[in-house]
């Protein structure tokens, strides 16, 4: 849910690298 939010908060191409970090560096 919370990577749904984001992307109404950036432009979709940056909302895609916005998760992609996010989710890299709570999974590392």
């Amino acid at each position: 849910a919370s990577s749904h939010n984001l992307c109404f908060l950036v432009p979709g191409e940056d909302a895609e690298q916005v998760v992609q970090k996010l989710h890299f560096n709570l999974f590392e």
